[in-house]
Formats: C-alpha cells, structure tokens, sequence
C-alpha cells in the first residue's frame, strides 16, 4: 500500500492536522515538526523495534508513530540470537526469554489504534504455551484487515521437546473468516500447526490472496477449496509430513513450490504456471511428480529438482540404468539438487535433460557427496542426444567427485552450443572430513571443457 494514500482517513486528529501535524514541545528536535506522510515515508523500512527506539526523540512521537504505524514486524534482537543458544537448555531463561518478547508484542498492540496495518509479522521461537497470546495477534490482524500475515516461529536450536513436538501453536477456525475479505494478499506460516479446514477457510475468506507460504505444520492433511483461486500466483507448502492432497483451481499461479513426501497432486486450471519446484526427503521418491499434467505445460520454463540419495543406485556393479521422461518442450532453465554420497552417479538421470529441447540453462548442485578415500573410477561416458539450446552449464558446490566429472562430460559431449561453464568451488569440505579442494581436481573439469567454451571458477 502506497503510504502517502492515507492522508485523509487521520484529518481530524488534533496531533496530525495541517499546521501542526505532531507536537514537539517535548523536545528540541524538530523532526516531529515534518508532515506526517514525509515521516511515515522516511519510517517505512524500519523495523516495529527501531521504530520502539524513536522514544529516545520524543515519546509522543513514538506513541503516535506506534499508533499508526502501517508494518508491524517483531523478530529477536542480534543478541538473543547470540545468547539463544547458549540457554536453549534452560527452561528457565528460555521463558524469561519468551514472556519479555510477548509482553513487548502485546503492548504495542495495545497502542495501536488505526483502523488497517500493511503487514503484521512474528518472528521468534515460541512453543504452545503462548497460545491464547498467538490467538489474540490473529484477531487483531483480522480486525486490522491486515494485507501481509507472516508467523514463524520455527525453534532457534532444535531440542528433543520442539522435535517431538515441533509445532504446537494452532490455528484451528474452520469457519470463512469475514475479517480477511478484501485484505490479505500474503499469507506466511511457519512452524504453526493449521488444520486442512482452517486453510479451505482462509482460501474461501480471501479472494484476494496472492501468495500463500506453509512450511512446517503436524495437523496438515490436504490443501483444497470448491472455489477457484483467482488470485493466487505463489503457492508454497514445505515439509508438512501429514499432507496427502493438493487439489485446487489457480489461473493466475506462475509459481508452485512443493518439498515433502510423495502427494497426490492435482492443480487445476493453472495455465499461467511458469515455474516449478519439487523436492523429496531422504528415503522419499521424487518421480511421481512427473505424472503430473502441470509438469508438462505448454508455458513451464523453469524446474527445480531435489532429488535424495535414495533415487541413486549403486552403479558402480550394477550400471547405468537410464530413466524415462516425457518431452518437457518449452522448459528453458533446470535446477537440479541433489544429495548423495560417493557411490552416487547422475548418468541415470541424463534422460531428463536430454528430454527438454529448449533448455538454454543448467544448475547442477551436490550437497553431502564425498570420496571417503575409496577408490573410484568414472563410469563410461555415456553419449546421448544433441543438447542444441543449452549454453550455460553450471556447477554449485563443485568439490571434483565422481558425479561431478561424470555430469560434465556429459554435457560437454552433447552441448554442442555450449558458450559457458560456471564453476562455484564448495566453500567447506563436505562432512568436513577432506582436505580443502585441491587444485588439481579443478584442473581436472577445466581441461575437459571445449575448446571455445568460457571456464569462469568463483572461488568459496
């Protein structure tokens, strides 16, 4: 929201009229002198704390400031992220912690008093014991017709407790949600247990919604509305372990981001869906999704793969198994992650890369993949298909192992217009268990790129 459009609804308060727009009596600074769309323009990108601070200027200017403040985003200070975790086991200053953050959230509740809010945001390791709090922050971002909702309240430092129980804070209203009508556009939820009910509600209550992120939630079974979402364009929804269907109607999404287990997939409608990223868990398959009809859009130009070391098998005995893909025709960028170990080979795999004609640019990253001191050897190069579009090839992480130098000589043998080869040296040893990269393992990639071809190294 544009802030110098709400100059008209605050007229008649006697510290903002025209002549006199906040008091400065309490003071010599004449800051508080400056027109309050000027102040409300210099104070946009400050946080709700900095904004706390503007007391040390005036305290009627802070009261006012927090009084119509349109963002309001708590998140912990640099220090107690610092000294987190060093008490992260101790329950005793963990809820000293805790009850001195919700006090301060509460308070500056309690001085807001205009009627909307841009964008309400919480930021901090809370359990289910500050439910009731978390209860009353939803209301009051419903009543204060809030346009971005973003809660996260992921634990700093994993313990037993949060891992057992990782979210317990809920938000459970399975009725439409008449306070969201024409307002919330950006929907943010992380490590909040939302029932499948209260999603349809939500998505039912805001036809306006845009963006729509859910990472981490226990009670989450399916993501569904009966109505068409006419306005969602980014639809995320991450490491939900309950979570077995999607079935929704979006005309309007350019981009679906979906990490977890194998889901039955079912995005109706979407024929404005450029992008697209699936990534699986360690031990979970990852080729469903490529039974999905939305993978093959006649307008999808960008894929993200993560793809677990489960799909890689040993083909050191066993060979190269090669896996079958349908034609992705228009596909032009491929982001592939994948994490896998010494044994793993990508040459299975090369079926899809071959299966996209259009691609101009590849990604190629491998995280927790190391030697170990085993002897290897590389596989056979395996010649395929033309690859006549791709120009760019890339290689994040690169630490010269087996799967890296099978990949590049791939491409290098079937790229037959490659122009460029973008090397990223891994910044720390995998498992930290190798000696930092030795030169002569870049050197190895570098003498067998084509002549012609730009070798560009950016070091860690």
């Amino acid at each position: 929201m544009c802030l110098l459009e709400n100059n008209s609804r605050h007229a008649s308060d006697p510290c903002i009229r025209k002549g006199h727009e906040v008091s400065s009596s309490e003071t010599n600074d004449r800051l508080p002198e400056l027109p309050r769309d000027v102040l409300l323009l210099i104070l946009s990108s400050f946080t709700t704390k900095e904004v706390k601070r503007t007391s040390l200027i005036s305290k009627k200017w802070n009261t006012w400031l927090l009084g119509f403040y349109p963002k309001i985003n708590f998140e912990p200070s640099k220090t107690i992220k610092d000294t987190w975790y060093e008490i992260r086991n101790n329950d005793d200053e963990l809820a000293k912690k805790r009850t001195k953050f919700v006090t301060w959230v509460d308070q500056v509740l309690k001085q807001h008093v205009d009627s909307s809010i841009d964008e309400f945001r919480v930021v901090f390791d809370l359990d289910n014991s500050w439910q009731s709090h978390v209860d009353k922050w939803v209301s009051f971002a419903l009543t204060k017709q809030v346009k971005t909702l973003d809660f996260n309240f992921q634990p700093v430092y994993d313990r037993l407790d949060t891992l057992l129980n990782r979210c317990g804070l809920t938000i459970d209203h399975c009725t439409p949600l008449p306070g969201f009508n024409h307002s919330l556009t950006t929907l943010r939820l992380r490590d909040v247990n939302i029932t499948s009910e209260a999603v349809e509600s939500i998505l039912l209550s805001c036809p306006f919604l845009e963006n729509l992120n859910i990472i981490y939630s226990e009670l989450l079974t399916s993501i569904k509305c009966r109505a068409s979402l006419v306005s969602l364009k980014h639809f995320d929804v991450s490491c939900c372990f309950k979570l077995k269907k999607i079935d929704i109607s979006a005309p309007k999404m350019v981009c679906f981001r979906y990490r977890g287990k194998p889901v039955e997939l079912n995005i109706r409608n979407a024929v404005s869906l450029s992008s697209v990223y699936i990534a699986a868990g360690p031990g979970e398959d990852i080729l469903y999704a490529f039974d999905h009809p939305a993978m093959y859009l006649p307008q999808l130009e960008a894929l993200s793969l993560g793809i677990p070391v489960a799909d890689f098998a040993s083909e050191l005995t066993v060979g190269v198994k090669l896996l079958k893909f349908p034609v992705l025709t228009t596909l032009k960028v491929l982001d592939i992650s994948i994490r896998g170990c010494h044994l793993s080979s990508f040459l299975s795999w090369t079926p899809l890369i071959e299966a996209c004609p259009a691609l101009e640019k590849l990604t190629f990253k491998v995280d927790y993949c190391y030697d170990c001191g085993i002897d290897w050897k590389i596989l056979d190069r395996r010649d395929g298909s033309p690859l006549v579009s791709l120009k760019t090839f890339e290689i994040l992480s690169y630490a010269g192992r087996r799967i890296d130098i099978e990949l590049a000589g791939f491409i290098f043998e079937n790229a037959i217009n490659l122009q460029e080869v973008i090397v990223q040296v891994a910044s720390d040893p995998p498992y930290k268990r190798e000696k930092p990269l030795p030169p002569a393992r870049i050197s190895i990639l570098k003498d067998m790129v084509p002549p012609g071809v730009a070798f560009i190294l950016m070091e860690p």
